[in-house]
C-alpha cells in the first residue's frame, strides 16, 4: 500500500508548486512584517488612512484591468494569440484613469500605484501563464524587497505618500514582460472568439476588487480611520495565514487550464488551513499586543479572523476549477454572495459590535462565498460531465 508521504513525493509538479509556495510565503512575510513595522510607526488614525489610499488606487487598477490577470494566465496558457491587443487596450485605460485620479486627489503616489499596479497585475499573469514558476518566484520576491526599500527610504520626506510611492515603484518590476506581450498585431477582430470569457471575467476581477477593498472604503467614513486601522492589521495577521490559498491559485488555475488536476494537492490545502486556523486562533491574542501594544483591539479579532482561512482555501481551489474550464458565471454570482454579506454585515454588525462586527461580517461573507461555490462547482461539473 502506498503512504501519503510517498503519494505526495510522487505528485506531478510538486517542485513548481513548492518554488511558488516558497516565493509566496517569503514575499508575504516580507510585505506582512512590513506593515507590521509601519504600525510600529504609525498611530491607528495613520495606519487607517494608508489603508484607505490604497484602497482608493488598487480598486481604480482594478476597473482598468480588462479581463484581469486570471484572464491572461488563462490565456498565454491555452496559446490563444490576442495578448498584443488586449495589453494594449489595458494600458490605454489604465493611463486614462491614472490621470483621472491625479486630477481627482491631486496625488502623484497614488496615480503611479494604480498604473504600477495595472502593469504588475499583466505581466504576472503572462508569467504563471508561461508557467515560469522560477521566475514569478524571483521576481515576486524582488518586488517585495524592492517596496520595502522604496518606503523606508521615501518614508521620512513624504509621510504614508512616500509608503504608497515605494508600493507603486515596486510594482515596475516585472513591467519588462509587457515589451513581449506588445510584439504582435493589433487587431479589434481577434478579440471577438474570446469576449465572452474576457467580459464575464472582466466582471468577476472588478467584483473581486470590492471584496478586497470595499470594507477599507466603507470602514473608513462610517466608523472612523482608528477602527479601520486595528482592523486593517488584522488583515495583516490574515493574510499570513491565506498564504496557502495564494499559492494553491497560482499553481493550479494554468494547470487546470491546460486539463490537469491535482485532488490530493487539494485536500493537503484545505486540512493545512485547518490547522493554520486552529494556530492563528491561539497564537494571535498573544503575539500582537505584545509588540502592537497601540493597537490591543485588533488582538480580539484575531481569533475571530483566523477562521477566514479555512473558507477562503475552498474558495480559490474552486474558483481555479471554473477559470480552467472558462466557467466564470458561478464565480460571479459567488463574489456577489459575498459583497452582499460583508457590506450589509459591515453596515449593521460593525453599527452593533463595532470592530468584532466587522470581523464576523468577513467570516460570514467568506463562508457564504465558499459554500456556493463549492456546490454550485460540483452541479456545475457533474451536469457538463453527463451532457
Amino acid at each position: 500500500m502506498v503512504s501519503l508521504k510517498d503519494k505526495i513525493k510522487n505528485i506531478k509538479g510538486i517542485k513548481d508548486l513548492t518554488s511558488i509556495g516558497f516565493a509566496n510565503i517569503s514575499g508575504n512575510a516580507i510585505s506582512a512584517l512590513f506593515w507590521f513595522y509601519l504600525a510600529s510607526l504609525l498611530t491607528t488614525t495613520e495606519y487607517g488612512e494608508l489603508s484607505y489610499l490604497i484602497s482608493i488606487a488598487g480598486l481604480a487598477s482594478v476597473l482598468s484591468f480588462v479581463g484581469g490577470s486570471h484572464t491572461i494566465t488563462v490565456l498565454t496558457a491555452k496559446k490563444i494569440n490576442i495578448l498584443s491587443t488586449l495589453v494594449t487596450i489595458i494600458l490605454l485605460i489604465g493611463v486614462t484613469i491614472m490621470f483621472v485620479l491625479y486630477l481627482l486627489f491631486s496625488n502623484l503616489s497614488i496615480s503611479m500605484y494604480a498604473i504600477s499596479y495595472l502593469i504588475y497585475g499583466v505581466s504576472i499573469g503572462e508569467i504563471l501563464g508561461n508557467k515560469l514558476y522560477r521566475t514569478y518566484s524571483i521576481l515576486f520576491i524582488v518586488q517585495k524587497a524592492t517596496m520595502v526599500l522604496a518606503s523606508i527610504l521615501l518614508y521620512p520626506n513624504l509621510g504614508i505618500d512616500g509608503v504608497i510611492l515605494g508600493y507603486a515603484i515596486s510594482h515596475f518590476v516585472p513591467g519588462y514582460r509587457i515589451f513581449k506581450m506588445l510584439k504582435g498585431k493589433f487587431s479589434f477582430s481577434s478579440l471577438k472568439p474570446q469576449w465572452s470569457f474576457i467580459s464575464n471575467n472582466y466582471g468577476l476581477v472588478i467584483s473581486r476588487a470590492f471584496t478586497g477593498q470595499i470594507d477599507k472604503i466603507i470602514i473608513a467614513p462610517i466608523l472612523g480611520f482608528a477602527l479601520l486601522g486595528n482592523y486593517h492589521l488584522g488583515i495583516q495577521f490574515l493574510s499570513l495565514l491565506s498564504i496557502l490559498p495564494m499559492s494553491m491559485m497560482q499553481y493550479i488555475l494554468p494547470q487546470e487550464s491546460t486539463g490537469h488536476s491535482h485532488v490530493i494537492l487539494k485536500k493537503l490545502a484545505v486540512i493545512v488551513a485547518v490547522l493554520f486556523a486552529v494556530l492563528g486562533i491561539f497564537l494571535g491574542p498573544i503575539i500582537l499586543p505584545h509588540f502592537f501594544p497601540k493597537f490591543e483591539s485588533a488582538a480580539e479579532i484575531i481569533p475571530i479572523m483566523s477562521l477566514v482561512v479555512i473558507p477562503r482555501t475552498i474558495t480559490a481551489i474552486t474558483n481555479a476549477k471554473l477559470l480552467g474550464i472558462l466557467s466564470t458565471r458561478f464565480i460571479v454570482i459567488g463574489v456577489a454572495i459575498y459583497l452582499t454579506i460583508q457590506v450589509s454585515g459591515i453596515l449593521i454588525l460593525g453599527e452593533l459590535y463595532s470592530l468584532n462586527g466587522v470581523a464576523w461580517a468577513l467570516v460570514l461573507a467568506e463562508a457564504g462565498q465558499a459554500i456556493f461555490l463549492y456546490v454550485s462547482s460540483k452541479y456545475f461539473l457533474k451536469k457538463t460531465s453527463n451532457a
